[in-house]
Order: C-alpha cells, then sequence, then structure tokens
C-alpha cells in the first residue's frame, strides 16, 4: 500500500518542525508524557509496531499525517474535517425531532468543530470521536449506528461464504514459486502468512463496508 496507517515516524531537527510535530501529538491527545494513563508508553507500542531511531507512532495514515506536518492545511485536510462534519450533522437530523433541540445540538457541534480544526492540527478521526461524543452525551441515545453495523456485518459475512472469496483466498499463484527449497515448516508458515494477507486485503475493501 502506497500510505499506510498507523505508521511510525521520525522527528526532524529542525526546532519550528518539532514544535509543531509534538503540538500534533498534544492535540491529539496521543503524546504518553502529558497522559500517561491513557497512552501507551513506547515500550507498550513496540507491542504492536517495531519503532526505530526514536520514530514516534502516529494513528493515521502517511499522507493525512503528511497533510497535517505540512502546516499547509490543504484542500485534502478540509474535505475529511467537511466529511466528519457532515455525519455528525446527518446524525441530528436523523435522531433530534425537536426543533429548539435539532438547532441547539447543531449550533453547539458548529461551535467545537471551528475550534478544533482552527490549527489543522487534528486528526479527523479524532475529530469524529470528539464530535460524536457530545452528541451522544446530550442525547444519550446508545448506539445510533447500529442499524448500519449490522448491514454491514450481514454484507461480510455474506461475501466471506461467497465462492469469489474462497477462489481468491485458495488461488495458487506466484506467492509459492519458491517452495522447492522449503522445509514443510517453513512451508506451513508461508501458507499461513499468504492466507492471512489475503484476508486482510480482502475483507478490507472499503466498499463491502459501505452501503
Amino acid at each position: 500500500m502506497k500510505h499506510k496507517a498507523n505508521s511510525p515516524v521520525l522527528a526532524e531537527k529542525s526546532p519550528d518542525f518539532n514544535a509543531w510535530f509534538t503540538a500534533f501529538f498534544l492535540k491529539n491527545h496521543i503524546d504518553p508524557f502529558a497522559y500517561p494513563t491513557k497512552v501507551g508508553a513506547r515500550e507498550q507500542i513496540e507491542f504492536m509496531v517495531y519503532p526505530e531511531n526514536k520514530e514516534r507512532y502516529y494513528p493515521c495514515s502517511d499522507k493525512m499525517f503528511n497533510a497535517i506536518m505540512s502546516r499547509k492545511y490543504p484542500p485534502y485536510l478540509k474535505k475529511h474535517y467537511q466529511k466528519v462534519f457532515d455525519r455528525i450533522m446527518s446524525l441530528i437530523e436523523k435522531f433530534i425531532d425537536s426543533d429548539y433541540d435539532n438547532q441547539f445540538l447543531k449550533e453547539l457541534i458548529k461551535i467545537k468543530y471551528d475550534d478544533e480544526i482552527r490549527t489543522g492540527l487534528l486528526i479527523p478521526s479524532r475529530l469524529e470521536k470528539r464530535l460524536y461524543k457530545i452528541f451522544l452525551s446530550r442525547t444519550h441515545i446508545e448506539n445510533p449506528y447500529s442499524a448500519e453495523k449490522r448491514a454491514a456485518n450481514k454484507k461480510i459475512n455474506k461475501f466471506i461464504k461467497s465462492e469469489t472469496f474462497k477462489k481468491a483466498l485458495n488461488k495458487i499463484d506466484d506467492s509459492l514459486k519458491t517452495i522447492d527449497d522449503l522445509s514443510l515448516f517453513e512451508l506451513r508458515t508461508k501458507i499461513r502468512q499468504i492466507e492471512f494477507q489475503r484476508i486482510l486485503t480482502l475483507v478490507s475493501q472499503e466498499n463491502l463496508w459501505t452501503h
């Protein structure tokens, strides 16, 4: 993949860049020094990823990280912010019948939204989490996405049981072209690795999770 999610990164030595880089972690509440009880220490992170040379781990794609680090507030970042805002507004429109409560919550979300995106430091997924939390705390709706989740789970379950999935998963191709030099143990390991990679690739297709 061109842009990996959840990638480690090494901070540059420029004071200006490092200040922005540090502010990024603070703004997104992922700095282990500022939030020691909520953010894993480096040793804990190493259970999931392997950072080298003082790299730092961030929970977004390289493309998103680079957009934020550019300090230019590019259209790519603005577009993702707007998508988050639109999703929360749609929730309010769908679930809040009272005119007063509807308008109040929309205005509250708009104020919080404008404040959070002002610097362009916030990861869009973190923005959505914060706005969604406001929606939940004000409406006391337990799970507004339950219907969508059930539909998505039903769709992915149907795909996993399909012949298309089975053929893609079990296809023999160049992945095993070097088996002549492998022991049985190495071959089994290689097959498990290929199977795991294919499953992740197949079930990660965006169209499977949208409707």
